[in-house]
């Protein structure tokens, strides 16, 4: 997400958004609203990548195939769900922050030096 901020800089703000698939499948609610935008602030967002699968398993491992890589996630995502869907508290850390739900409500935390990056403009003298 992107705030204008002083001198012309630019304030990030990373934003977690559930696939509202995952949401359905085993009955969640977003705690933030973060996901549910109007058409408008789309601007306001980068861009989210799929997962290549392909890209993934050959750059992390020398044995896994494309197949394996996605078998993988998806049965441990699927597990995970399933727990969050119980309504038990989970917290579950991705390298960024922790994927956390409680009483069926999920949310991202990220870590504290991904909630305010600052971009500065082009031109500007670096501290």
């Amino acid at each position: 997400e992107i705030y204008g901020g002083g001198e012309g800089a630019v304030v990030l703000r990373p934003v977690w958004r559930m696939a509202e698939g995952f949401e359905k499948a085993h009955g969640l609610r977003n705690k933030y609203k973060t996901d549910k935008r109007r058409p408008e602030d789309a601007a306001m967002f980068s861009k989210s990548e799929e997962i290549n699968f392909h890209k993934l398993a050959m750059r992390y491992s020398k044995s896994l195939s494309k197949d394996q890589c996605f078998s993988a996630l998806r049965d441990m995502f699927r597990r995970i769900g399933q727990v969050m869907g119980e309504g038990k508290d989970v917290k579950v850390f991705f390298g960024v922050g922790d994927l956390c739900s409680k009483d069926k409500q999920a949310w991202f935390s990220f870590d504290g030096h991904y909630h305010r990056m600052v971009k500065k403009p082009l031109g500007s003298p670096m501290d």
